[in-house]
């Protein structure tokens, strides 16, 4: 699922459902990937697999829950922004917005990008 529909790989565009793909096929396909992914981390890096960053943003809710059942909390769209976390009860998991930090990207520039997302952060009413 790392590639798009018009690459001729597998004729599907990230993590959503290639044309005519029945639900319970679609289901059966994220829950393959999601597994490889889940070993490929685990039995490689020998860490545990918490986080995926959804090629080229393509993502939905049946691929968001999908990834969540096997083991990822944090799921990562290509929305440029920064995301404000809200602890959650009982949350599976939760989009993040992200960006590319290429070499071009001096530590000035990104401290200011970070600046100017944060400043976009909502208020948020404190409650006792």
């Amino acid at each position: 699922m790392h590639q798009k529909a018009s690459q001729g790989i597998s004729g599907r565009d990230g993590s959503y459902p290639k044309e005519n793909e029945s639900e319970q096929d679609y289901i059966a396909a994220l829950r393959r990937d999601a597994s490889l992914a889940k070993l490929t981390v685990e039995g490689r890096l020998f860490t545990r697999h918490v986080a995926i960053a959804y090629p080229y943003g393509f993502h939905n809710e049946i691929s968001s829950r999908e990834f969540a059942r096997s083991g990822a909390r944090l799921l990562f769209t290509s929305v440029y922004g920064i995301s404000f976390i809200e602890p959650k009860e009982n949350y599976e998991y939760q989009l993040f917005k992200r960006w590319a930090i290429g070499d071009e990207i001096t530590g000035e520039m990104l401290v200011n990008r970070i600046e100017t997302l944060s400043a976009q952060k909502p208020n948020v009413t404190e409650t006792k």
